[in-house]
């Protein structure tokens, strides 16, 4: 269902550039590097057509896999972002190897996954992290397992962090 929604809107959500999420992005993905100095490799959960997320990294100059339920997507980020590479996933069963990323982002991504496989999921992300590597989350808050619904250029209740892996 995901995956059919932004395989339909995935050229909406690419144009999508209100400044707060962008500005957002390229805040957390500037202190994930301070966090994890010399940090070579990201992740990118969800990254849709790697406009926003994935390309910040690639232009800090990491070797970057972006993440996405959506084909589409992913066709239009391997045009629009061509320095990374691209898996098509669903996060909550993404097999890959541990400790291969120093730092793995997940921005507007962990809310379309149930919440009763967060645990999970974050799991998964904290044994894909090189020791001393960060993610960045961003979450929202609220009680029951579906999120707000939010459109482009709204402002969602999210909160986004960053977290360290012991080194």
């Amino acid at each position: 269902m995901v995956a059919e929604g932004y395989d339909r809107v995935h050229q909406v959500y690419a144009d999508w550039t209100a400044a707060s999420h962008d500005g957002l992005r390229r805040r957390y993905t500037d202190l994930a590097l301070e966090l994890a100095p010399g940090a070579r490799t990201a992740l990118d959960l969800g990254c849709g057509t790697g406009r926003h997320g994935t390309a910040r990294l690639v232009e800090r100059g990491l070797e970057v896999t972006g993440v996405d339920i959506s084909p589409r997507s992913i066709d239009a980020a391997r045009a629009e972002v061509p320095d990374a590479s691209y898996v098509v996933g669903d996060m909550a069963g993404l097999e890959l190897v541990p400790s291969s990323f120093d730092i793995v982002v997940a921005f507007y991504s962990l809310i379309h996954v149930p919440r009763e496989l967060h645990g999970s999921v974050l799991r998964r992300i904290a044994a894909w992290l090189r020791p001393g590597g960060v993610v960045v989350a961003t979450m929202f808050g609220g009680r029951g397992s579906a999120g707000p619904t939010t459109t482009p250029g709204s402002t969602p209740p999210a909160c986004t962090g960053a977290v360290g892996s012991p080194r």
